[in-house]
């Protein structure tokens, strides 16, 4: 659902990168070079992908592929092993989809917030 906060104006106002805000220019790069591989993991597609951005922080190695070093050949051998086992290339899919909705999901998301919060009270 749509959640809205008087508090924020932006999506980006309270992201920064070295004490600065992130530039509109820098997130939507951002947002490019995540959306698909995150609406793959919706749709519960195998991903396969490089080490570019935060794409090993979204992507773990049981649900998706890390191509290195990223070069055409190594891209298609690994998409062609997938095709070679639909079946394990279904599973995979499967775990980046309940990755994904077990990461992001409005509870989960509650419960990482909720956690932090008291961190940062504990240490005060």
């Amino acid at each position: 659902g749509l959640f809205t906060s008087p508090h924020l104006h932006t999506m980006r106002e309270r992201i920064q990168v070295g004490g600065q805000p992130l530039s509109e220019e820098a997130f939507a790069d951002a947002v490019e070079q995540v959306w698909p591989i995150v609406e793959a993991m919706a749709t519960g597609l195998p991903v396969v992908t490089t080490r570019v951005g935060g794409m090993t922080e979204l992507l773990p190695p049981s649900v998706g592929c890390i191509v290195e070093p990223p070069t055409p050949q190594r891209f298609a051998d690994t998409i062609g092993a997938l095709l070679q086992d639909l079946r394990g290339a279904d599973a995979m899919g499967e775990r980046a989809r309940r990755s994904l909705f077990g990461r992001f999901d409005q509870a989960s998301v509650a419960k990482q917030l909720e956690d932090l919060y008291f961190s940062i009270v504990r240490k005060s």
